[in-house]
């Protein structure tokens, strides 16, 4: 019986190395997007409130987030009374909302008329996005 050699030339040792890199990019590209490479959610979704009192009574700071974004800022429970003795926050509240859910975040640069009341309202909605957190 003779000894049989197996011959094997450089150009196919480089395509199985090259046909098993390109087989584990795949299966790795394959586990990231449907596995295990799904991002983490920022937010539980839902609408959270933050109160602040005037005069005696509460005006609630609702702040509404999908999984990873801020949606909508609003203000709810404002009475006519408070309106009339505080009405930058009427007035505020939708400049803020616009700032907030452009950047995601309440880490702006300040330019309202009413700093007061935009600070205030800003800790609100930073209490409510703190009970949104996960």
């Amino acid at each position: 019986m003779q000894p049989k050699f197996m011959v094997v030339s450089l150009g196919k040792i480089i395509k199985v190395v090259v046909g098993v890199l390109v087989g584990a990019g795949i299966i790795f590209a394959v586990i990231n997007l449907f596995g295990g490479g799904e991002s983490k959610a920022t937010y539980a979704p839902g609408t959270y409130t933050a109160e602040i009192i005037l005069q005696g009574s509460p005006i609630n700071v609702e702040v509404t987030v999908s999984r990873n974004q801020i949606e909508n800022v609003a203000l709810s429970n404002l009475n006519q009374s408070q309106e009339v003795f505080y009405p930058s926050f009427s007035s505020c509240i939708a400049e803020v909302s616009k700032e907030v859910v452009a950047n995601q975040s309440t880490d702006f640069p300040r330019s309202s008329a009413y700093p007061v009341s935009e600070d205030i309202i800003l800790q609100a909605v930073d209490k409510a996005l703190a009970q949104a957190k996960k």
